[in-house]
């Protein structure tokens, strides 16, 4: 328990007094949003804050490190519902790739062109990040449909276009709670070949809904919440890339990508029999930086058809370490307290890729590609299978 007791004692009577320390006899590792809401209850009561009684007579009921560790865990869900908006920021990237993407070999050649197709594709993912300091836990488990298109407007000037509709469920390492989503998205872009030059840029705007239940378990006292949250995002990216021929079947191209994107979230109430929690809108900008480099060959399969296996290495800077918002915690009437929530994002991640691309001459193109991108506590995995239709 936080609390302790103390004994005075006295010629003519006795008493006892509590104290508490929130901070110090937490046990294990708190993340940045169990910090401030633990320094938020130290405050009222050290301030005496009459309204917040009911929860230290539930903290004074905790006899053990491990129910104490859970009631901070289970005080903190809007960490864990604010990864809704960190999931949706990090699949806004993946949305402006999207629509970068109808890439042929030109001719005999290794020499790589756009071109224009229809195309569909199916997407596999799944997130884990590991307790930190920074974020609690959780594991993501998504699937996404999206189709796309690109058409040449003018000579070696394209557009292209792709929408998506994806589902997601994320479970907390902690088991205190659950989201289940649903989103949609929508990219345009805009590309320039100049020779080994490619240049373009896109445009992406998100919209997702997402459902959760939140488990608080405060000494005695269990209850929960079910919330539902909206997410909008919006983004925009510049790249160039640059392609090279080492070999007369090789070809290596290095690119970067610079990403803008904006996430809002608005604010919500868990409410619970032991306590209320009133979030504000999350209103964040985030800034990515992301230079790779990819290599590929040819292997031709008769006159009219070939194979094109690549790998791809690389990495992604983001100068935002979370997505924050103010947490207002009241236990029935009175002002209660706040506390800074912060849902972390991976700052600097490593990109690693693969893919295989069968292309039948005026007539189809397979293509399957395994992602990846492993930062300090989060990995991000995905498997894709996509079908175009050369035009």
């Amino acid at each position: 328990s936080p609390m302790t007791w103390s004994l005075n004692q006295r010629s003519d009577s006795i008493s006892v007094s509590p104290d508490a320390d929130f901070v110090g006899r937490a046990p294990g590792r708190l993340t940045d949003t169990e910090t401030s809401l633990l320094q938020g209850l130290q405050q009222a009561w050290d301030t005496g804050n009459t309204s917040m009684a009911g929860v230290f007579a539930d903290m004074a009921n905790i006899d053990s490190g491990q129910k104490y560790d859970m009631a901070i865990n289970s005080l903190t869900p809007t960490d864990d519902l604010g990864h809704a908006a960190t999931g949706q920021t990090i699949s806004g990237r993946h949305s402006l790739n999207a629509a970068l993407s109808c890439p042929v070999f030109d001719g005999s050649s290794v020499t790589l062109r756009e071109s224009q197709c229809v195309w569909g594709r199916v997407t596999g993912s799944r997130t884990k990040r590991s307790d930190s300091s920074a974020s609690d836990g959780f594991s993501r488990r998504g699937t996404s449909y999206r189709v796309g298109a690109q058409w040449e407007v003018q000579p070696d000037w394209f557009v292209g276009a792709t929408a998506a509709y994806s589902t997601d469920t994320l479970d907390t390492s902690d088991h205190l709670t659950t989201i289940s989503g649903e989103s949609g998205d929508v990219a345009v872009s805009l590309k320039h070949q100049r020779g080994a030059w490619l240049f373009a840029g896109a445009l992406h705007a998100g919209y997702g809904r997402y459902d959760s239940n939140s488990l608080f378990v405060v000494g005695n006292e269990v209850w929960s919440s079910e919330n539902a949250n909206d997410v909008w995002t919006a983004g925009a990216r510049l790249r160039a890339a640059y392609e090279m021929q080492p070999a007369s079947n090789w070809y290596v191209r290095p690119y970067v990508d610079l990403d803008v994107l904006y996430t809002y979230m608005p604010g919500y109430t868990l409410r619970g029999d032991g306590a209320t929690l009133t979030a504000s809108a999350t209103k964040e900008w985030t800034v990515a930086l992301s230079p790779n480099i990819e290599a590929g060959t040819r292997i031709d399969l008769g006159e009219r058809a070939w194979l094109r296996p690549y790998v791809s290495v690389g990495a992604t800077f983001l100068n935002n370490r979370g997505l924050e918002s103010e947490v207002t915690f009241t236990n029935g009437p009175g002002s209660g307290f706040q506390f800074t929530n912060s849902s972390a994002l991976p700052h600097r991640m490593l990109n690693l890729g693969a893919g295989l691309q069968l292309f039948k001459e005026e007539k189809y193109e397979l293509r399957t590609e395994y992602k990846a991108q492993f930062g300090k506590d989060y990995r991000n995995q995905e498997l894709s299978l996509r079908v175009a239709i050369p035009f």
